[in-house]
């Protein structure tokens, strides 16, 4: 029974003793949180910024592309010179041809039957001359003493006339021969064939294309830029060209200073030195400089919020002190709206509630509200890189 009696009052000792230390334990913990929140609250988080100092400008530059062609150094359009029902084709695109290779005809059928009727009016006006002039031989000397000077005089017009009709003739068969032969579309020079404009069977008229030939080589690019631009071309000197995702350069070689009424713009012709692979007849840019006339700033991208009524809005930080450089130094936010007068990739020319010197925060400005007080980390220079500097900031 005093075993008993001495295990339970053992335990109950252990039992107090637990509880006591927990109790303890509870009251430190309590404590200690107390002071860290007191000690939170005595020491606010103050978010650091980077900034930038704002410069105005009465002027920005900005790059103006512009639009022309890439053509072949020699492509020609090929046509008929005469009108009629195309009788053959014998080329198709993609073919190269040789200088004087014949590559399309028209049907010549009425034209042969004309010379042929124009042969046999030639042999019978020749038949015809052949008389007159055996009979003027034989009046001729017979004049005065057995034939009169009239009858000399009408076999002389009728040798004259039998002359004047041969004569005709065959210049009506001259005109069908040149007939015969434009009826036949010859390659000017060595080349590929790019387009075949139309079929067999096909009417057309005189001057319609028919096929384009390529002589391939060099290749030009043309393209029309304002007057205002001509004073930026220098001709010999070399330019970037860029078609699609490839870019090649080109030495402007001629200024074409007649306006286009359609476009009131004047063009460059650059023959392509630097070539990437272009296509013929594909679009080509070349980009320019333009300054451009207006008091703004140029701000971050990523410092601009979208504000009310189509403007926008950056933050900026009004400093406690003279010194905002100083380390430590802290100011209050303000919000100030803009409108953007022009983007580039990376950054905006604006214009609105700013002064030359005002410190606007570089990033992030989802982030703040007006009147939220801030701690400057570091002061850039306009229009710096600060990705990195991102990178090594504080949270």
């Amino acid at each position: 029974m005093m075993k008993i009696l001495r295990f339970l009052a053992g335990t109950t000792m252990r039992l107090a003793a637990i509880v006591l230390f927990g109790a303890l334990g509870y009251l430190g913990f309590t404590y200690f949180t107390a002071e860290a929140q007191n000690t939170r609250k005595a020491e606010p988080f103050i978010q650091p910024v980077l900034v930038e100092t704002l410069r105005s400008q009465q002027t920005y530059i900005v790059s103006r592309k512009f639009s022309g062609r890439l053509n072949a150094a020699q492509v020609s359009d090929l046509g008929f010179d005469l009108g009629g029902e195309v009788e053959t084709i014998s080329v198709a695109e993609g073919i190269r041809v040789s200088a004087g290779q014949e590559l399309a005809a028209l049907d010549r059928a009425a034209l042969r039957e004309q010379r042929q009727e124009l042969d046999a009016a030639r042999r019978e006006a020749t038949a015809r001359l052949t008389r007159a002039e055996a009979t003027f031989k034989r009046i001729e000397p017979l004049v005065p003493e057995a034939a009169t000077q009239q009858r000399l005089d009408d076999v002389r017009a009728e040798r004259d006339a039998a002359r004047a009709a041969v004569a005709r003739i065959r210049a009506s068969i001259d005109v069908i021969d040149v007939s015969l032969e434009k009826s036949v579309l010859t390659a000017p020079f060595e080349g590929e064939i790019v387009i075949r404009y139309v079929d067999e069977g096909a009417v057309v008229s005189g001057g319609q294309p028919i096929v384009r030939i390529n002589a391939g080589g060099a290749i030009e690019a043309e393209i029309g830029i304002p007057v205002r631009f001509r004073s930026q071309i220098e001709i010999g000197k070399t330019y970037a060209l860029q078609a699609g995702d490839q870019t090649g350069r080109g030495v402007a070689k001629q200024i074409v200073n007649d306006i286009n009424v359609s476009t009131q713009t004047i063009t460059v012709l650059f023959d392509v030195v630097e070539d990437p692979g272009f296509v013929p007849s594909d679009l080509v840019r070349l980009a320019l400089t333009d300054t451009v006339r207006g008091e703004g700033y140029w701000v971050d991208n990523g410092a601009l919020q979208q504000s009310l009524r189509g403007l926008w809005a950056v933050f900026s930080v009004v400093p406690d002190g003279d010194d905002p450089a100083a380390p430590g130094t802290t100011g209050v936010i303000a919000r100030n709206d803009v409108e953007i007068i022009h983007v580039e990739e990376d950054r905006s020319y604006v214009r609105g509630a700013l002064e030359d010197g005002m410190l606007l925060v570089r990033s992030a400005p989802l982030r703040f509200v007006p009147g939220q007080r801030v701690r400057i980390e570091r002061i850039l220079d306009s229009g710096a890189d600060v990705s990195a500097v991102f990178e090594r900031a504080p949270q």
